[in-house]
């Protein structure tokens, strides 16, 4: 099968990207799919088996100590945006009501996105280091 992609979706910047908003996707469907109450939403950890969590811990150990290759990289680069982006949705939907009845609404056939309360400002998306 040929599908032609083009340059601009084929970078490390794109990727990054679209690691974050999978983060957030993810954390959409997790509140969707386990009931999560508003209060709880905000606290709930990114997905991951033990298994999962022991194998990244291992791989940055394997950062600190040896010299990483740029595939190592990328791949930390773009697990932290997905972790960003997973972060950045529990907070919107932790500090703002409507948003979080909109999440866990049973259709969307209206397809209305929320009106979302004035005081809501949503946290920034970058992590300052």
């Amino acid at each position: 099968m040929y599908h032609h992609i083009g340059a601009e979706r084929m970078t490390p910047e794109y990727f990054e990207q679209r690691s974050f908003y999978q983060g957030v996707c993810n954390s959409y469907t997790m509140i969707r799919e386990h009931g999560l109450r508003a209060e709880d939403a905000g606290l709930a950890t990114t997905p991951g088996s033990p298994l999962r969590k022991g194998l990244e811990y291992a791989r940055q150990l394997k950062r600190q100590f040896l010299p990483g290759t740029e595939t190592d990289l990328l791949a930390a680069r773009f697990e932290s945006a997905y972790e960003r982006g997973f972060r950045f949705h529990r907070q919107c939907v932790k500090s703002s009501p409507r948003l979080f009845q909109w999440v866990r609404q049973e259709n969307y056939f209206d397809y209305d996105y929320p009106e979302l309360e004035p005081e809501f400002t949503p946290p920034p998306r970058q992590e300052t280091l």
